[in-house]
């Protein structure tokens, strides 16, 4: 039975962890939520007119961009034969769980299925890159992660999993709720819509086309701006 102390220095030293690697992975953080914001439209989210006749209208053409590449890959089922393979994908709700995976591989370019077991039942749980921090960010293959920390707010609480190969700390609202070994296999599977060399977090299709779309905007608020000015005419002055 752990002491006070030691599981006090456990904890602390989880937090730590978990703090340093969210930082580490700020930068990445950050383009995710961009990506997000340009596919919901919110183009000019933070931008700031200098003057009153500025016009900052997107033309969203991220948006259905990714929702047309949704569509087909709704369409690819794998095809299953065995029935008992294909009541367990029914007992999962398979294919939602695969639609909503795809929306954040397509969108930030990763995603995770988390394959765990509740009452001995399996549980898949889709997770998105925002809750992933691995211990490493400059590794492509998954087998040269040791470990992955879990973290999401449930219930207003930050609950936090450490993940290795052969243990498990669980830490809920900075309170240790379990410390031992792994009650089933390293249960992460990372899915990518681009992989990318010596890096973890996939690239998506929203990354190449931001550049594109900011320009596409620029040029069609100038001309807009343009004909405005045009419209409202010279401004006439007698002399004195």
């Amino acid at each position: 039975m752990q002491s006070k102390q030691s599981k006090k220095q456990l904890i602390d030293a989880v937090l730590n962890d978990y703090e340093t690697r969210k930082s580490a992975r700020i930068g990445l953080e950050n383009k995710w939520m961009t990506n997000l914001n340009f596919y919901n439209g919110d183009q000019y989210l933070g931008y700031a007119k200098q003057y009153y006749w500025q016009s900052t209208e997107s033309f969203n053409h991220i948006g259905p961009l990714v929702e047309n590449r949704l569509a087909i890959l709704a369409e690819v089922e794998p095809e299953v034969k065995d029935d008992l393979v294909r009541a367990v994908f029914e007992k999962l709700r398979f294919k939602r769980l695969v639609e909503e995976g795809n929306f954040w591989q397509e969108v930030t370019g990763s995603v995770f299925y988390k394959v765990t077991k509740v009452d001995n039942q399996p549980v898949v749980t889709v997770c998105s890159p925002f809750e992933i921090y691995p211990n490493k960010l400059d590794v492509s293959n998954m087998d040269e992660i040791s470990s992955i920390i879990h973290a999401k707010n449930v219930d207003d609480q930050l609950v936090i999993e450490k993940w290795t190969r052969d243990h498990l700390t669980i830490i809920r609202d900075q309170t240790l709720v379990y410390d031992g070994d792994l009650p089933y296999p390293f249960p992460f599977v990372r899915g990518t819509s681009e992989l990318v060399a010596g890096q973890f977090f996939g690239k998506s299709v929203v990354d190449r086309v931001i550049p594109v779309q900011r320009a596409y905007n620029a040029i069609k608020n100038r001309r807009a701006e343009f004909m405005s000015r045009m419209a409202c005419g010279g401004v006439a002055v007698e002399d004195e």
